[in-house]
Order: structure tokens, then sequence, then C-alpha cells
């Protein structure tokens, strides 16, 4: 029994954090979390993992921020497949340094080394993994615009706009 309490807590160290945080907190708040847990994971147990905005864990969105970028926690919440739904997906915390923001909302700004910590049904991690590591995934969840990828396709992107010559 006391492996099984602890395990989660040594896989997904800001696990401990977030407990600590959410008990400071009340019934109805509690209640609340639960639901929104309930709704993304229709009721199966929830993953948790985490994530450090850095070149192992986010290339994309580090090298995008290192461009000037702005990129929100919305960002990295939408499916790389269709921007216009969310990932099923609950963000539980986010740390910045010393400031640790329990339940941050889609418009959070994301900064390098920033660590963040996920619940959601299975799957919803390795498809945000997509944004994270792709540039052109992380471009379409933000803009919209869908890049060709591939050589193939860059090459026919190139000749489409007459930039391919002989």
């Amino acid at each position: 029994v006391t492996v099984w309490r602890i395990l989660p807590l040594l896989t997904v160290p800001l696990l401990s954090r977030f407990l600590r945080q959410a008990r400071h907190r009340n019934e109805q708040w509690a209640g609340e979390l639960l639901d929104r847990i309930r709704a993304v994971c229709l009721n199966r147990t929830p993953e948790t993992w985490s994530i450090t905005i850095d070149r192992v864990d986010a290339e994309a969105v580090q090298q995008a921020l290192e461009e000037g970028r702005d990129i929100r926690l919305k960002h990295l919440l939408g499916e790389p497949q269709d921007r216009s739904t969310l990932l099923p997906c609950v963000p539980l915390l986010l740390i910045r340094g010393n400031e640790e923001v329990l339940l941050p909302d889609g418009e959070q700004g994301i900064h390098i080394g920033d660590r963040l910590l996920f619940t959601a049904c299975a799957g919803a991690a390795g498809r945000m993994a997509w944004t994270l590591e792709n540039p052109n995934v992380l471009e379409y969840v933000e803009t919209g615009l869908e890049r060709p990828d591939g050589y193939i396709w860059r090459w026919l992107e190139r000749w489409r706009t007459g930039r391919v010559t002989g």
C-alpha cells in the first residue's frame, strides 16, 4: 500500500507540490476540480504527467519563445489535428521560479523554464507531445497555419510558389 501511494509522487514530482497546495483549499474547490477531471476523463482513471519548457520536453515551444512568440497555455492544450478543440486535459499547476500557480487558465503565458503538471485521460500526453516537440504542429495550434512537412511536400510548396528551377 505504501509503495502505491509513494510511486506517483516519485514518478511525477510536481504532484506532491500540487497536493500540498490543494490541502489548503475547501471542499467546494475540491468538488469543482473533481468535476472538471471527471468531465475530461469520462470517469476513467486519469493519467498525470509533468513537463518542463526546455529543449528536452518542449523543444518547439522553447524555440518559439526564443523567437519572441507569445505562447500561451491554451496553445499547449490545443488538439494537434484540430486546433478548435482542446485536449481532454486539466492543467493542475504551473511553477515559475518560486511562484506556484494552481489551476492556471488557458491565457497563462508560458516562459522558458516553466514546469507544468497536467492530468487527463489516456493518450492526451502523447498528443500534447506533438505540439511540444514539432514546430509545425505548434504553429498550427497557435495560428491555424499548416506548413507542409517532409522533402516531397516542401519541394511541392517551392514548386507551387515558383521557387523551383529546372
